[in-house]
């Protein structure tokens, strides 16, 4: 694997991470909705955006962990 595909690699783990951090705003923005209103509807997309964001994350870090694997592989033989 070359070192544009390990870069390609971190730049899409980074990706990952940002969708994730969006998700977890989207899942803040509905727990407010959903604390000010009790709205069940709003609860359901919480807990469905916070379970997103988590799932992307395990990716993210799954993917990164990869990267840096290879790269000390790359490095070090």
């Amino acid at each position: 694997m070359s070192r544009a595909d390990i870069r390609h690699m971190f730049r899409q783990a980074e990706r990952l991470q940002a969708r994730a951090n969006r998700c977890e705003a989207e899942s803040d923005e509905y727990w407010g909705q959903w604390k000010q209103t009790g709205d069940p509807d709003a609860e359901t997309r919480m807990l469905e955006a916070a379970k997103q964001a988590d799932d992307l994350r395990v990716q993210a870090e799954t993917l990164f962990g990869k990267a840096m694997r290879m790269y000390h592989t790359m490095i070090f033989g």
